[in-house]
């Protein structure tokens, strides 16, 4: 069984991140028990120096890909041994998500095939790209994190409801 922690969600810096990232690496350092693998958006601040601790640590790595220029910088990160590459563009707009995807496997094109990929995204988009990732062949995710509404568009009770429904959506297209 894997662990992950969600280092970040969708929480600001005020609500309980470090805001400092020289604080922040001390802290990560410091870790007593240290998760199974973290996602890092390779987006933010200082995301260089994070990676560098969580695999001198032994820290199994997620990269969190929003956009054409984080795959990008993905490329250029060779020594990281990547456990797999999360796709999550956070436009909601499920069109304006579907292009941000193609860019970003535009960009990656045949690079790392032995790294799984997961494709997800937000609000309206979810229900579109959990059909991308099954028609692509990779994983996706589902819960309230990402969309508080099912296919229908009625809210979802909880995150089974949403699991429920995807399973449904995805036996429906197996079938």
């Amino acid at each position: 069984m894997w662990l992950q922690a969600c280092l970040n969600g969708s929480r600001t810096s005020a609500e309980h991140i470090e805001p400092d990232l020289s604080r922040r690496l001390r802290l990560m350092s410091a870790w007593k028990v240290l998760p199974d693998f973290v996602s890092v958006n390779l987006s933010e601040p200082g995301i260089e120096q994070v990676i560098a601790i969580l695999v001198k640590r032994g820290v199994g790595l997620e990269a969190g890909i929003w956009t054409a220029a984080d795959a990008r910088f993905l490329l250029t990160l060779t020594d990281v041994p990547w456990l797999r590459l999360l796709f999550e563009p956070w436009e909601s707009d499920p069109e304006q998500a579907n292009r941000m995807v193609d860019d970003i496997e535009d960009v990656l094109g045949d690079a790392l095939p032995q790294v799984p990929r997961l494709v997800h995204g937000t609000d309206e988009a979810v229900w579109s790209l959990l059909e991308r990732a099954m028609r692509d062949g990779h994983v996706s995710r589902i819960g309230l994190e990402d969309t508080l509404l099912l296919p229908s568009g009625e809210i979802a009770t909880d995150n089974a409801a949403l699991v429920i429904a995807a399973k449904v959506l995805i036996n429906t297209r197996v079938a």
